[in-house]
C-alpha cells in the first residue's frame, strides 16, 4: 500500500494538470499555492464525496493551527488559541458566509488512552483577509483567534491536587469526530495538563497592582525574600532551582533565564468572551514558593492594545492568577490563561472594512510586568495581531447603552424586529457563544430557534452608571410601559447582584464580571420585547435615577417547554412483548415538536445488529411525524435478552443560553428468548 504522502503528491500533480478557473484578483489570487483547499472544497461539493479524506491530508496546518490550550481555574474556562496564517482558503471575504473553525474538547483524569471524556465544542467564523503591513511595517498574519467554553473539572482537597489532561481538536469547516484520536483533515490536535481548584479555596480574579505585596522585598530574580512557613526544603531560591535537579524531561538549559520557570506563549482575541486571552505555561514542579494549600504567589499578566494601528499602545490593565509547587506536575508543565475584558465594538467596522489591531501582553512572577520591551526578571512579553469582529447595523455610539448578547447569541443574529413568522428567533447560522449554532443540526444550520430557560443578557459596561432591563409582552398593551427585571444574579467574581426596587443595577467592573452579564431573565412562554435603560444615580433623600439613554425594543420569542417535544411509541407484540429470536418486531410512532430539531430511535442494551426500518416512505428525522408511521426491527442475529426501544424527540430551543436543549424520551420494552 502506497504511503499517504505518495498519494498526496500524486493528487497534487493531478490538481496541477486539471482545468480550474483561477481568479485574476482578490484574496485567492496566488500562483504558487501548494494546494488551494477552496478548489478541493468545491470539488467535494460537486462530487458529493469526502475528497479531502480520500487524498489523505491529515493534520494539515498550512492555513490554520491550534497553537495553545489553557485553563483559568477561577473562571472555569478552557481556551484554545488559533493562528490563521494565510489570506485565502476560507471560502470568501468578510461580507460572505466564509467558513468555520471548530474546536472540540476532552478531559482525562489519569485513566489512560481510553479515559478521555468529551467536554464540548465551539467555533469561530473565519474569512479570506488580505495580508498587509501594520504601522510598524510588520505583516499582520497570522491573526490569532481564541475560543473558550465553560468547564468545571472535578475537585480534590489541596493536599491531593488534581492535574487533569485536556485535549482539543481543531478542524476547518468540518465538525470534529467524537473520537479524541481521530485526526482532522485541515487542523491539528493539542494536549496539555491543567490545574483544578482545590475544594478549600476559591480565589477571585482581581485587578490590583501597584507591585508586590506590602512589607516584602525581592531578590535579583524578582521573588520575595520571605519564606512561607512550613515550606520545608522545597523553598529554595530561584537560582538554586535553576542550577540543580535537571533531567532530560526538564526545560533545556539554553532557555533564557527569565522564561525558565514560566512563559507567555499565546495571545488572542476571544469574540465570545469579549476578552484578550493570554496563555501561560508554568514549566517546573517547584520554584513558585507556594504549597498546593497556599494561595499567595501569583503570575501577573498586563495587556496593551493599539486598536487603531497607529503605533500608540494603550494600557488596558493587569490581572493575575495563583501558582503553586506541584510534585506531580508533568514534565511539560501546566497551562493557564489570563483574561482581560475589552470593549472592541466601538473600534470595529462593518464587513466591508477590515479592522486589524495590534495587541501586547507581558508576564511577571509576583510583580507587575514592566512596559515592553523591558522584561521582568521572571517573565516575557509577546505581541500579536487580532481581527476585530465586524458588526451589522448603523454607526456605533460609544456613549449609548447597548445589548451585545441575548441568550449568548449576538443581537445582530436574532430577528429582533417584526419580520414575519421568525420574529424573535435566531437567524440562519446564528452562533451561540461557547457552543455551536443555535440550530444544532446540519447541514445548513439555518432553522430559526427560540429561547428558553435562563436567558442571559450581556453588554459592555459604562463605569459609574446604572442600568435596568425592561420587558413587556409583545405586542404591548396600549400605553404599557413595561416592567423591570428584578432577578438577582451571580457574576464571575462570585458576588450576587441584587437590583433596587426600581430594577436598577450598577455596572460591574469587567474583571469581576467576565462576559459583562447584565441580567438573568426567565420569562414565561410567549412573545416578549426587551430593552436596556441607562441612568445616573442621584443621592437623596430620596434616591433618584436620571435616564441618559435607551436601546431599541428587541423582540424575543420564548419557549419554556410548552408544549414539550412529544414522542408517541407503541409495539405490536405478543402478551408482555415476549418474543423469540428471528421474530420481526413492529409498531407505530409519532414525533412532534413546535420547534423540532430531530427525532431518533435507539435500542438498549446492544446485541441486536439490525437497524430499525420504516414502512414506506422512510420519514425524514428532521421533520415531525404527525401521522402514525410503522417501524420494524428484525431480531436475526440478536442474543437473548431484555431490551428497550427508545424514541427520542429533540427541539432546537436555545435553553439556558445555549448549554442544553429540550428533549423527551419514550421507551418500550420486550423480552427476546432463544
Amino acid at each position: 500500500m502506497l504511503d499517504k504522502y505518495v498519494w498526496r503528491v500524486l493528487f497534487l500533480a493531478l490538481l496541477a494538470t486539471a482545468s480550474f478557473a483561477t481568479p485574476s484578483s482578490g484574496p485567492s489570487c496566488h500562483d504558487d499555492v501548494l494546494h488551494d483547499r477552496t478548489r478541493l472544497h468545491n470539488m467535494r461539493l460537486e462530487s458529493g464525496q469526502e475528497l479531502e479524506s480520500s487524498v489523505t491530508f491529515l493534520n494539515d496546518t498550512t492555513y490554520e493551527k491550534l497553537d495553545c490550550l489553557g485553563f483559568n481555574p477561577q473562571l472555569n474556562l478552557i481556551s484554545a488559541t488559533i493562528g490563521v496564517k494565510l489570506p485565502y482558503g476560507f471560502l470568501g471575504g468578510l461580507c460572505t458566509n466564509g467558513s468555520y473553525e471548530y474546536v472540540r474538547f476532552w478531559v482525562n483524569y489519569g485513566s489512560g488512552p481510553t479515559g478521555w471524556n468529551h467536554i464540548g465544542m465551539t467555533l469561530v467564523n473565519t474569512h479570506d483577509i488580505l495580508d498587509s503591513f501594520d504601522c510598524n511595517k510588520t505583516l499582520t498574519k497570522p491573526l490569532y483567534y481564541t475560543l473558550s467554553i465553560k468547564f468545571e473539572p472535578d475537585h480534590r482537597l489541596c493536599l491531593a491536587p488534581l492535574l487533569p489532561r485536556i485535549r482539543a481538536t481543531l478542524s476547518w469547516n468540518k465538525i470534529p469526530s467524537l473520537d479524541p484520536y481521530d485526526s482532522p483533515v485541515w487542523g491539528n490536535i493539542l494536549e496539555e495538563s491543567i490545574q483544578s481548584l482545590a475544594t478549600t479555596f476559591i480565589p477571585v480574579p482581581t485587578m490590583v497592582y501597584t507591585g508586590l505585596e506590602s512589607n516584602s522585598s525581592t531578590n535579583d530574580m524578582g521573588l520575595p525574600d520571605s519564606v512561607d512557613e512550613g515550606f520545608s526544603d522545597r523553598c529554595r531560591t530561584d537560582q538554586e532551582v535553576f542550577s540543580i535537579n535537571h533531567t532530560e524531561d526538564d526545560i533545556q538549559l539554553d532557555v533564557a533565564p527569565n522564561v525558565y520557570f514560566e512563559e507567555l506563549t499565546c495571545l488572542g482575541l476571544d469574540w465570545g468572551q469579549s476578552s484578550l486571552v493570554a496563555t501561560v505555561r508554568v514549566k517546573l514542579k517547584e520554584g513558585y514558593r507556594a504549597t498546593p494549600c497556599k494561595n499567595d504567589h501569583f503570575e501577573h499578566v498586563s495587556f496593551w492594545a493599539d486598536w487603531g494601528d497607529n503605533c500608540e499602545w494603550v494600557f488596558l490593565g493587569t490581572t493575575k492568577f495563583n501558582v503553586h509547587d506541584f510534585n506531580t506536575s508533568p514534565s511539560t508543565g501546566l497551562v493557564y490563561t489570563a483574561l482581560m475584558p475589552v470593549n472592541v465594538r466601538r473600534f470595529s467596522s462593518p464587513c466591508n472594512k477590515t479592522k486589524i489591531a495590534r495587541v501586547r501582553a507581558a508576564l511577571a512572577f509576583n510583580q507587575d510586568p514592566p512596559p515592553p520591551p523591558a522584561t521582568a526578571p521572571r517573565g516575557n512579553y509577546i505581541e500579536s495581531h487580532v481581527h476585530l469582529q465586524p458588526y451589522n447595523g448603523g454607526p456605533i455610539d460609544p456613549k449609548t447603552p447597548h445589548i451585545r448578547l441575548i441568550g449568548n447569541v449576538r443581537i445582530e443574529q436574532i430577528y429582533t424586529t417584526p419580520s414575519g413568522p421568525d420574529t424573535g428567533m435566531t437567524l440562519p447560522k446564528a452562533e451561540v457563544v461557547g457552543a455551536l449554532f443555535a440550530d444544532p443540526t446540519g447541514p445548513d444550520y439555518d432553522r430559526p430557534s427560540p429561547f428558553g430557560g435562563k436567558i442571559i443578557i450581556t453588554g459592555e459596561p459604562f463605569a459609574g452608571q446604572y442600568y435596568r432591563i425592561m420587558v413587556s409582552p409583545y405586542p404591548p398593551p396600549p400605553g404599557y410601559p413595561g416592567l423591570p427585571v428584578l432577578s438577582k444574579f451571580k457574576i464571575s467574581s462570585g458576588d450576587v447582584i441584587i437590583p433596587s426596587i426600581e430594577g436598577y443595577f450598577k455596572y460591574q467592573d469587567p474583571l469581576s464580571n467576565l462576559g459583562n452579564v447584565l441580567s438573568w431573565w426567565t420569562p414565561d412562554t410567549g412573545m416578549w420585547q426587551i430593552r436596556l435603560e441607562m441612568a445616573q444615580r442621584l443621592t437623596g433623600p430620596p434616591v433618584q435615577y436620571v435616564h441618559e439613554g435607551y436601546t431599541p425594543w428587541y423582540i424575543v420569542r420564548v419557549n419554556q417547554r410548552e408544549p414539550p417535544p412529544t414522542p408517541n411509541l407503541n409495539i405490536f407484540g405478543t402478551e408482555c412483548n415476549d418474543l423469540k429470536i428471528n421474530d420481526e418486531i413492529s409498531g407505530t410512532f409519532t414525533a412532534t415538536s413546535a420547534f423540532l430539531d430531530q427525532w431518533g430511535f435507539s435500542v438498549t442494551p446492544g446485541g441486536i445488529p439490525n437497524p430499525i426500518t420504516f414502512l414506506p416512505p422512510p420519514p425524514d428525522p428532521l421533520l415531525p411525524v404527525t401521522v402514525a408511521t410503522t417501524w420494524k426491527l428484525a431480531t436475526t442475529g440478536a442474543r437473548a435478552c431484555g431490551y428497550n426501544i427508545w424514541l427520542t424527540v429533540w427541539d432546537r430551543t436555545v435553553v439556558d443560553s445555549g448549554y442544553s436543549r429540550y428533549f423527551q424520551q419514550l421507551p418500550i420494552g420486550f423480552c427476546l428468548r432463544k
